[in-house]
């Protein structure tokens, strides 16, 4: 099992090794579009990783390819779907605005 840090919820989620941050996204009941359905294409579950790129797997070519044509992505941007953690201490950071399910989501912005 593995922990996957979430920001700025500050949430702890634990995860079997290999899991998708997607899933980790899906098991905290974060409300993802996932337009392409996990194909790495849309970029709707676009995120952030502050800690931690070394417990992922690498990014894929079409990984790339979508990160490349976003405008808010950075060097620590990765697509949910396409990340899987194989290592300890991954912290993510989820785009300002995104994944806001509640009142309370808001307040701890």
């Amino acid at each position: 099992m593995k922990i996957v840090v979430l920001e700025p919820l500050g949430e702890k989620v634990s995860i079997p090794t290999s899991t998708t941050l997607l899933d980790t996204l899906l098991a905290r009941r974060c409300e993802v579009a996932m337009a392409c359905g996990g194909q790495g294409i849309c970029a709707t579950c676009h995120v952030y990783v502050r800690e931690g790129h070394d417990s992922l797997t690498a990014q894929t070519d079409r990984e790339k390819r979508t990160l490349a044509l976003m405008s808010g992505a950075q060097a620590s941007s990765r697509l949910a779907c396409q990340a899987c953690v194989v290592g300890d201490g991954v912290v993510v950071e989820l785009p300002e605005g995104m994944y806001l399910q509640a009142a309370q989501d808001l307040t701890s912005l």
